[in-house]
């Protein structure tokens, strides 16, 4: 009978061997004390149920935790982003009253042309989280831009965003891996978007009497 370490007595349980067999563990007769086990083994027959190690499930959870096939229980997951929408989110927009507006804008990345499509404003609390606001609204902005502009955008484009920088007269592209470089606890309430009015959807339309208000009368100015 042959004896081998401990480390092989693993491998063994975890069962690397091609064949089916029955493990049978007895003490070593040079160590009575069974430090280090000895094990024979005889091909079983088909059909034989052997019962599960208690050794073999805590090793198959112990490699498995390491490599994927654990407990995913205490893994840590990104909060799903929550669909703002825009009737909301121009509401937010027009209960700042004394922030000041920023234009932003979408740009085809497959045009030569380099066209920055003004779709609309943004507002933030105390003017903090500019980047944040055009990252967070993108899908609202990018569906508004679908719609002043269809013939330049559509599903099958790649667009980029961006905001208008006043005192560099450019503008800067906002990438929406800004929203996790801070975690910002209600965000979506600190933050507004009003698009530019479009008569032909009625979307961002302020209306008096059945007239359009436009320019100067309206809140998009």
């Amino acid at each position: 009978m042959r004896t081998i370490t401990s480390t092989q007595f693993m491998f063994l349980l975890l069962g690397f061997s091609t064949k089916t067999y029955g493990f049978v563990v007895s003490p070593s007769r040079s160590n009575p004390n069974n430090a280090v086990p000895s094990i024979h083994h005889e091909p079983i027959s088909s059909g034989t149920t052997l019962p599960p190690s208690r050794s073999t499930q805590s090793f198959s959870r112990l490699f498995g935790g390491g490599f994927g096939g654990g407990d995913d229980k205490n893994t840590t997951k990104k909060k799903k982003e929550i669909k703002l929408k825009p009737k909301q989110q121009w509401d937010r927009y027009l209960s700042f009253k004394t922030e000041p507006k920023i234009r932003v804008a979408v740009r085809v990345v497959e045009d030569e042309s380099d066209e920055w499509l003004e779709v609309g404003r943004v507002k933030t609390k105390e003017m903090q989280y500019t980047e944040m606001a055009v990252a967070r609204q993108r899908a609202i902005i990018a569906e508004h831009a679908k719609r002043l502009y269809p013939l330049q955008i559509s599903n099958k484009k790649t667009l980029e965003w961006g905001y208008y920088q006043e005192q560099d007269e450019v503008w800067k592209i906002v990438d929406k891996s800004v929203l996790d470089t801070e975690e910002v606890e209600g965000l979506e309430k600190m933050i507004g978007f009003e698009g530019r009015p479009d008569p032909s959807t009625g979307f961002y339309c302020v209306y008096d009497e059945g007239r359009l208000k436009l320019g100067d009368e309206s809140s998009f100015k």
